[in-house]
């Protein structure tokens, strides 16, 4: 049987979630209203880091996606039922499907720039604030990952 979540593992589904988009909307709005009239980068130049961001967010995407499906299926395992009974395990899997839902939608905003071929500050701000929501989501889950694993393993 599953645990009831504490209000620390609840604070943390909470920062998993939002502290990469408000993050995310800062950068993007200091962009806009800091460098409204400079070119920081060429259109090629930023279009080509679009591909190449499409590629390896894709390519992270298909991990994760794998990742949850692996968690879903180790039912049975040690670690798994600690996970459950700590509460952890919910946490484990809405950062991981968030992480999903945040690179693909910045897979579409990407994708949508690719297409549209025209290149602004606005643009950049997109790029740039897309950039940062994904590491940022990564990084936290990777962290919490990282430290969920550690107190189980005390």
């Amino acid at each position: 049987m599953q645990g009831t979540a504490s209000s620390a593992v609840k604070n943390d589904r909470r920062i998993i979630n939002f502290i990469p988009i408000i993050a995310a909307l800062v950068l993007f709005l200091v962009l806009i209203y800091k460098l409204p009239d400079k070119k920081l980068i060429d259109a090629s130049v930023g279009f080509g880091i679009c591909n190449t961001m499409i590629g390896a967010w894709a390519t992270c995407l298909g991990f994760m996606i794998t990742a949850v499906s692996i968690l879903l299926m180790l039912g049975n395992s040690e670690y798994i039922e600690i996970l459950k009974r700590s509460g952890h395990f919910k946490t484990v899997l809405i950062g991981f499907t968030s992480c999903c839902v945040h690179i693909l939608i910045s897979l579409a905003i990407l994708i949508t720039l690719v297409l549209r071929q025209k290149w602004s500050v606005v643009i950049f701000a997109l790029l740039c604030a897309s950039t940062v929501d994904v590491l940022l989501i990564m990084g936290i889950c990777l962290y919490f990952l990282f430290v969920i694993i550690i107190k189980l393993s005390n």
